[in-house]
């Protein structure tokens, strides 16, 4: 079973800090918009689209990761 760690770890290896929640935002074209925490600050936001969730500081592209069919059903 898949739980929210393996998530936040695989958003960790991407933006170096460790994320403790993420909250959805709402879809747009893109995909599912998700912000992604640090205690109480935001320190990237999340998009899923497909299996990809590609990563952004502001407006910038940092980087993507893939999800498992589990792990999609778990965000």
């Amino acid at each position: 079973m898949v739980n929210m760690d393996s998530i936040l770890y695989k958003i960790s290896k991407v933006v170096g800090d460790i994320p403790t929640h993420v909250i959805y935002k709402g879809n747009s074209g893109d995909g599912k918009k998700y912000d992604v925490y640090k205690d109480d600050d935001v320190i990237c936001r999340a998009v899923v689209k497909g299996n990809v969730m590609k990563i952004f500081k502001g407006r910038r592209y940092i980087g993507k990761e893939l999800l498992s069919k589990e792990e999609l059903l778990k965000i």
